[in-house]
């Protein structure tokens, strides 16, 4: 009775309730363009786009900051958005480079502006008489009126904490008004303890009335289902699991419920803004949430054992052993109110089973069983350290490391190795036992970068002080990932540590279990999922340690290729250790295709290692030129480079009439920071002094450029405000296009260049023979002046 009438006190108390307007969503992120103002006299790993990366452990210095204006550019990946509200969060250095005022501006032109005023003042928090925390936002948001979208911005701070000293910041949010339902109670993706709830939200900006979506399948919640809609209201809060409202009988425990809300407006014609789908899970009466989670493996053995209660339960009883129907029939355990478990030190390598029966002073639930399977004390990671900082050539030192948590100091990691100026590779089979999402962290002194599945999802590659680097979150199915990390102690001291989280592991540094010796084939190229294959392509991987040959499948069905033996039709040979490569003959246009490498020994019982399903499509166009195939493979002394991007861009290098360099001058030689597609473009740094500069590529396919009905010809680039102003060139053979832009050279971020094939007058577009991209006037040199320029994703479309 009181539990009812409480019930309804609160269904009553919430129908006088209105909706507050919710807090923007920032529209900056960790792939916005982002330049410095002034875009210099700034520490290495302390760059601007650390300002908008998300993450509060990194930040962005300007030494300037004490005495000019300092800030910085950014254009988000989001699009043209109305700005309202801005947010501010200390870095973790001394608070007197904390910015104390604050301006903020909107472009339409470019990240180079002109820009307009939005909005200016004082970041009140920042400038108080006792110093803001430290890795800590402003209180709330810093308001301000606009009604106008821009696609750039510029964050220019005035005044600092201390003058004279450097500015510094860890994060700025720009938020734009939310049109969604935002702010779900209960959460999204948590527990509600109760068999009814009252669900609330933050309705959207323009929101007048709600369509709300509840029900247990989430297909159906998702897809606006009619047998889990309940109509549209004006209040921001829905009853559920009580008499007279859905569910009436109660909620179920142990069941999870999914919800959408859309906000509606039936006078604007954006409306309805569908919302997102959120969850909740009412407790069921069994224990559950065991840790370690069930199925788990690499179990510490010293590990302690822990779950949540089931509904109701007061009193546990915990069955544990190595046998999986002793612990299920086992019965007249002791009893204990806490929930966890120390079963002492356990055995290596070895699965446990366990339960826990729930005691709610009435009944007695009986629990699952769980299992997990402690480390064997074996696993690491293949550690290859090089006499460079290039990564590159042949490791003087190779071993395997038990895990990456080093401190050198200032030493090196081996007699072979100088104290500065060497580099590491380590590389390993990733194992994860339970599907979950996994972030990422490397503490680290010097460069450092890691790739997880092929992809890059840390890029620190610069030397400075100790600092931590963390991923995105990144969800990883059980079974066998890749992992690649790469080290370089440029100078001073040497740091590196390799950390992950999940949302219910506490960071911790890698262990050895879960790391196993590279077995798998890996790095494909293309690289999986890639979008724009030449249709005449090899296809090559780097070879697992212990194959002695490679088992080659290839098909435009995915299960057809992940299911394929010898025997079947996707079987496309074995190839010895050593020609890691397949040609898989004239590809179709815009097809998908997969394709899978097993790894074989037949003196090892293990073999073969089955690879995973890679996958490639070649796209609506023709690629000229990506420039994701270049390496940095140097040749023997006296012998001409292969493969490395000016082997193939043949430029002005040794020359005094043509002022192009292609490339960087150490490894990593193709541009991997400022791409426009994929993991590499192409830089080059023009000198017009009295010269033309130029640079031309030899083609082996495609040649005929009708092929598909091709029409055009796509060229992506990327100038710089501060680049000498110069006209910008494409040529076959003798035929000459320019940029219509006189100052092509100056234009910023990455801008297409479409060009009419017709417009090669004379040339036989059946057989072209080479492309040529090219710096001033052709044949015409004069007085000019330097710049650098960036090329990618060179294609022929229709």
């Amino acid at each position: 009775m009181w539990r009812n009438t409480s019930i309804l006190i609160v269904i009553a108390s919430m129908l006088v309730l209105s909706g507050a307007a919710q807090a923007g969503r920032d529209v900056t992120g960790p792939l916005d363009t982002v330049v410095g103002v002034p875009n210099d006299n700034t520490p290495p790993n302390e760059l601007p786009p650390l300002a908008v990366d998300d993450q509060i452990l990194t930040k962005y210095l300007h030494y300037d900051g004490g005495t000019e204006a300092t800030g910085f550019r950014v254009t988000p990946v989001a699009g043209a958005t109305v700005v309202t509200e801005i947010t501010f969060t200390t870095a973790n250095d001394a608070d007197g480079r904390d910015p104390v005022e604050y301006e903020l501006s909107g472009s339409n032109v470019s990240i180079d502006g002109p820009y307009t005023l939005i909005a200016e003042g004082p970041i009140v928090d920042f400038a108080g008489g006792a110093a803001w925390p430290r890795r800590t936002k402003t209180t709330t948001p810093i308001q301000f009126e606009n009604d106008i979208a821009y696609e750039h911005y510029q964050v220019m701070f005035p005044a600092i904490r201390t003058a004279g000293n450097y500015m510094q910041i860890a994060e700025v949010e720009l938020l734009a008004p939310v049109f969604k339902a935002d702010a779900p109670d209960p959460a999204d993706d948590t527990t509600h303890a109760d068999t009814w709830a009252n669900l609330s939200w933050t309705p959207g900006e323009a929101a007048v009335s709600h369509d709300v979506y509840f029900g247990e399948s989430l297909d159906d919640v998702t897809n606006g289902a009619e047998s889990v809609s309940h109509g549209n209201q004006a209040t921001n809060f829905f009853v559920v699991g009580f008499p007279g409202f859905p569910y009436p009988e109660g909620l179920v425990p142990g069941t999870t419920y999914y919800w959408r809300v859309d906000a509606v407006d039936d006078a604007n014609p954006d409306s309805p803004w569908v919302g997102d789908v959120w969850s909740f899970t009412v407790p069921p009466y069994e224990a559950w949430k065991p840790l370690p989670p069930d199925g788990a493996k690499f179990v510490d053995p010293d590990a302690d054992l822990s779950w949540s209660p089931g509904w109701g339960g007061r009193l546990h009883t915990v069955y544990f052993g190595d046998n999986f129907d002793d612990v299920n029939n086992a019965t007249g355990g002791v009893q204990q109110a806490t929930t966890t478990h120390d079963p002492g030190t356990l055995e290596l390598d070895k699965t446990y089973y366990w339960r826990v029966d729930e005691f709610t002073g009435a009944v007695t639930y009986k629990g699952n069983v769980w299992s997990f399977t402690t480390t064997g004390g074996g696993g690491g990671i293949k550690g290859e350290y090089f006499n460079n900082t290039n990564v590159s050539g042949t490791p003087v030192l190779t071993r395997i490391d038990p895990q990456v948590d080093f401190s050198w100091g200032s030493g090196g990691p081996g007699a072979s190795l100088p104290d500065n100026g060497w580099s590491a590779r380590w590389t390993a089979d990733l194992e994860i036992a339970i599907s979950d999402t996994f972030t990422f962290s490397v503490n680290s002194e010097g460069g450092t970068r890691l790739w997880i599945d092929g992809e890059l999802v840390i890029d620190m590659w610069v030397s400075w002080v100790a600092t931590k680097y963390a991923s995105l979150p990144v969800h990883l199915e059980s079974g066998i990932h890749s992992l690649r990390l790469e080290f370089a102690d440029f100078d001073r001291d040497a740091q590196q540590q390799l950390s992950w989280s999940t949302p219910t592991m506490a960071e911790q540094i890698i262990p050895a279990g879960p790391l196993q010796l590279p077995l798998l084939a890996r790095r494909p190229a293309p690289a999986d999922g890639t979008v724009g294959v030449n249709l005449v392509s090899s296809l090559t991987w780097k070879a697992g340690d212990l194959a002695a040959s490679h088992d080659a499948y290839f098909g435009t069905d995915a299960d057809a290729v992940a299911n394929a033996t010898k025997a079947s039709p996707e079987f496309k040979g074995n190839k010895a250790r050593g020609e890691e490569s397949l040609d898989p003959g004239k590809l179709d246009f815009d097809a998908t295709y997969y394709w899978r490498v097993d790894e074989v020994n037949d003196v090892n019982p293990d073999s073969p290692w089955a690879g995973k399903v890679w996958t490639f499509n070649t796209g609506d166009f023709l690629v000229v030129d990506d420039f994701e195939t270049y390496d940095d493979i140097d040749p023997p002394a006296g012998e001409p480079g292969v493969n490395r991007i000016f082997d193939k861009w043949i430029d002005g290098f040794g020359t005094t009439t043509n002022g192009a360099l292609v490339g960087n001058d150490l490894p990593p030689y193709a541009e991997t920071t400022i791409v426009h597609g994929g993991g590499q473009s192409m830089i080059c740094r023009y000198d017009n002094a009295n010269k033309t500069s130029e640079a031309t590529l030899t083609l082996v396919y495609p040649k005929d450029w009708t092929e598909e009905g091709v029409t055009k010809l796509s060229l992506w680039f990327r100038g710089d405000s501060g680049n000498s102003a110069d006209r910008m060139f494409v040529a076959l053979g003798d035929a000459v296009v320019y940029h219509d832009d006189p100052a092509a050279t100056q234009i910023t971020g990455w801008s297409e260049w479409v060009i009419d094939l017709t417009a090669f007058a004379g040339v036989d577009l059946t057989n072209v023979g080479s492309i040529t991209i090219g710096i001033g006037t052709r044949n015409a040199p004069a007085a000019g002046d330097v710049g650098t320029m960036y090329f990618d994703d060179i294609r022929l479309i229709q």
